[in-house]
């Protein structure tokens, strides 16, 4: 069985893992970073559809219910970490919906920030 092909890739996902492969390379670990590559593209669209309030447990959430994809939320968190996406901290209107106008996000950490 070629490499790649229980993995349901693409063919051009498959020639890449093949030269990888002769290389001498974990099929496993290569699996594995052609999937991290795909899901990171899923949660970087589901962060910005949902304008970057969505953190970890949330975009794992939906990654399971609206996308049928099983994933770890420790793996969410440490693609959304390499990414570099976090968490925007916006204003809030008295109709508790999110103003986009005011969410501009500094991208540092919740801990940095003060808690009120």
């Amino acid at each position: 069985m070629q490499p790649g092909r229980q993995y349901g890739f693409t063919p051009e996902a498959r020639a890449e893992l093949w030269e990888r492969w002769k290389r001498g390379e974990s099929i496993s670990d290569i699996g594995r970073a052609l999937e991290d590559a795909a899901l990171s593209e899923l949660i970087r669209v589901i962060h910005a559809e949902n304008l970057e309030v969505y953190g970890a447990p949330r975009i794992h959430i939906e990654l399971r219910e609206e996308h049928g994809v099983r994933v770890g939320r420790k793996r969410v968190a440490r693609l959304m970490r390499d990414l570099g996406l976090r968490v925007c901290i916006g204003a809030v209107s008295a109709s508790q919906e999110i103003l986009v106008s005011a969410c501009r996000c500094s991208r540092t950490s919740w801990s940095a920030t003060s808690r009120r």
